[in-house]
């Protein structure tokens, strides 16, 4: 059994990256699991334990649908909470709304559907989350960064693939292994 998730990868750019250290500056004392940059990714599936068998079954079902996806574009906006901003557990980096993207989720959630895995409920909510707050001991500057950067227009990114990963538990903090990435290759 393996613990698995499908996301597409970010490589940050230096405005994300500005975002990223400005909380990681202000929130120094505060006990906060950072996430790596090197982790950064948007999360399409999370699918917890699965088996070899399943793995493979479901990794040759998405690699039909990236034959199928033609690359996008998407873009970062503002930053915001999960919770409330009284009681915040996660500050993340927002996208705006993208067809693509949506509908790339779609197919991956129609092939989950139909192997019986798990699909989330609700609306998709496309988020890259860059901190896990373990304390609200600094809640006044975690209302003013969110405030500062909010509605603030960041980088876009060429979306050209998504994986399938696994997410190994460690101490230090989950370390992620591609165990398979899809380049989108229809032709536009």
């Amino acid at each position: 059994m393996r613990r698995v998730f499908i996301s597409i990868h970010i490589e940050p750019k230096p405005e994300l990256m500005n975002v990223y250290n400005d909380f990681k500056e202000m929130l120094v004392n505060e006990p906060v699991k950072w996430v790596r940059p090197e982790n950064f990714h948007i999360t399409l599936a999370f699918l917890g334990d699965l088996t070899e068998e399943r793995i493979s079954s479901l990794s040759d079902k998405l690699e039909r649908v990236a034959v199928l996806c033609t690359p996008f574009t998407i873009e970062f906006s503002g930053v915001g909470v999960f919770r409330t901003i009284r009681n915040p557990s996660v500050i993340w980096i927002g996208l705006k709304p993208s067809i693509p993207l949506n509908t790339l989720k779609y197919q991956i959630d129609e092939i989950l559907h139909k192997e019986d895995l798990p699909v989330e409920s609700g609306d998709f909510s496309p988020h890259l989350t860059f901190a896990r707050l373990k304390t609200r001991k600094y809640l006044k500057e975690i209302h003013q960064l969110v405030e500062k950067h909010k509605n603030k227009e960041l980088e876009s990114l060429r979306i050209e693939s998504f994986a399938f990963n696994q997410s190994i538990l460690k101490p230090s903090g989950a370390v992620y292994r591609p165990i398979a990435v899809y380049p989108m290759s229809s032709p536009m």
